[in-house]
Formats: C-alpha cells, structure tokens, sequence
C-alpha cells in the first residue's frame, strides 16, 4: 500500500490539469486514510482525515477551475492506460479491504476515548493546527481581493 500511494506521487508531475490533479488528490487522501486505519484502527481519525482532506481538496478545485481554461484531459493515449490502471487497482484494493474487515467490531467507546490519549495528542494538534492554517489562508486570499473568488462578468 506504501509503494502505491508513493508510486502516486510520480502522477504528479505528469498532470498538468486541474480536474486530474484534484482525482489524483482524492485517491491519494483515501489511500493515506484506509492505510492510517491499518495502522490504528479507528474510524474516527478516517473520518475527519477524509473530510478535512476533501474539503481543501474541493475548495481547491473550486478556485482552480475559476483560474483555469477548459483543457482536453487525456490527450494521450499512454496516459490513459495509467490512469485506468490505477483507478482498477484502487476499486479491487477497496473491495478486498471491506469484505476482510466487514465482520470487524470496535467498541464505540474504547475507540471515542483513544482519540483524546496522550500518545495521540500530537496529531490531534496538528489536524487542529492544519485546519486553523488552511482557514487562515483563505481568509487572507479574500481580503486581497476584497470580494469572492470567482471573479463576476
């Protein structure tokens, strides 16, 4: 799973779309969440990664496509190839890991209080400092230019 979302990384620098940048983006955030969930256990740390992720992700794409022009998106033939073999791997990978873990239980309330333990107070800050950055970030973004960002015709 490690050599897949860093064989991902690599798509980077071949997109030069916003569209594509944003789907590698998603998959990429649902790659890190499913192998974070390995590594804990816990549904709750995939959830607000999940959102957290695809909330910048779609605010993202939101600005990016107000910025860019409408492209052609798979210009290349080759390209394709690699974007469908991707998202196959990432469908069978999904289906293999829900039918392992269907039969998997929790309880509610051991998982609720590991997320307020010491040893995991570290990444709670960071989720929190990151959430605080990204909203002072846009903030800042819409007082330059003093009104929305997309731009009225």
């Amino acid at each position: 799973m490690l050599i897949l979302i860093m064989f991902m990384n690599f798509f980077f620098f071949m997109f030069h779309e916003p569209i594509l940048i944003n789907m590698l983006l998603i998959f990429q955030s649902i790659m890190i969440s499913l192998m974070f969930y390995k590594i804990c256990y816990l549904n709750w740390y995939l959830y607000i990664l999940m959102l957290t992720f695809l909330g910048g992700i779609l605010m993202l794409f939101l600005y990016m496509t107000t910025l860019c022009n409408n492209q052609i998106i798979f210009n290349n033939l080759n390209m394709k190839k690699w974007v469908i073999f991707l998202i196959m791997y990432l469908i069978i990978y999904m289906y293999e890991y829900m039918y392992m873990y269907s039969n998997f239980n929790i309880n509610t309330m051991n998982s609720i209080m590991f997320i307020f333990n010491y040893e995991m107070k570290n990444m709670m800050l960071l989720m929190f400092i990151y959430l605080l950055i990204i909203l002072f970030v846009f903030k800042n973004m819409l007082n330059l230019s003093s009104n929305t960002l997309r731009a009225l015709n």
